[in-house]
C-alpha cells in the first residue's frame, strides 16, 4: 500500500485595505474598479514560471500574466495575476483582490492569489439603462442583453415582471 504525503496549509489571512494602506509584504483584500487591463504571455519553468531558470531543467511553457490597475477612492495600484488562462478583466469591472503587496522596479503593486469580480461593467450599464426606462419591453430587454453581451443569469435576480411581457429594476 503507497502512503500518500498530505500537505497541510494553515488558512491565509488577508487584511481589507485602502489602497492607500499598502504597505509591501501585506496579505491584503482590497476592492476596487479596473482602470486598465494589460495582458502578457512569455515562456518559462514549469516548476517556477522563471524564464531563465538554472534550476529546474523540466522544460518550459506559455504563461499568461494578467495586469490591471485598480482604483479606489484612496489611490490606484497595479494588480499582476500570473496562470495558465487568462482573465475576462474589462474597465470598469468591480472586484474584490486578495494577493501580496510587493515593490516591483520600486513601485508598489499587488501580486494576486484570488480576484471576484463584484459587477461586470456591462451589467451595470444593463441595470443603469434598465433603471433609465423604467419599464422595458422583454424584446429590447432581450436585445440589450445581446448587444452587451451579457447572460439572463446575471441580471436575473435585480429585474421583475412587471406584467406580460414588461420588465423593470427591482425596487
Amino acid at each position: 500500500m503507497n502512503s500518500v504525503n498530505k500537505l497541510y496549509f494553515k488558512p491565509s489571512t488577508y487584511e481589507q485595505k485602502k489602497i492607500a494602506e499598502l504597505v509591501e509584504k501585506q496579505k491584503v483584500e482590497i476592492k476596487g474598479i479596473v482602470m486598465a487591463v494589460n495582458e502578457k504571455k512569455y515562456d518559462g519553468c514549469i516548476v517556477c514560471r522563471r524564464k531563465k531558470c538554472d534550476m529546474h531543467n523540466e522544460g518550459t511553457r506559455e504563461w499568461i500574466v494578467n495586469s490591471f490597475l485598480l482604483a479606489d477612492a484612496s489611490g490606484k495600484v497595479w494588480c499582476s495575476k500570473f496562470g495558465e488562462k487568462s482573465e475576462p478583466l474589462e474597465i470598469g469591472d468591480e472586484l474584490v483582490v486578495r494577493g501580496s503587496v510587493r515593490s516591483y522596479r520600486d513601485t508598489m503593486q499587488v501580486v494576486v492569489y484570488s480576484l471576484e469580480t463584484l459587477e461586470s461593467f456591462k451589467v451595470k450599464k444593463v441595470k443603469e439603462l434598465i433603471g433609465k426606462a423604467e419599464l422595458m419591453n422583454e424584446e429590447i430587454l432581450v436585445r440589450l442583453l445581446d448587444e452587451y453581451g451579457v447572460k439572463w443569469e446575471e441580471i436575473e435576480s435585480c429585474v421583475e415582471q412587471e406584467s406580460k411581457g414588461i420588465w423593470r429594476l427591482k425596487r
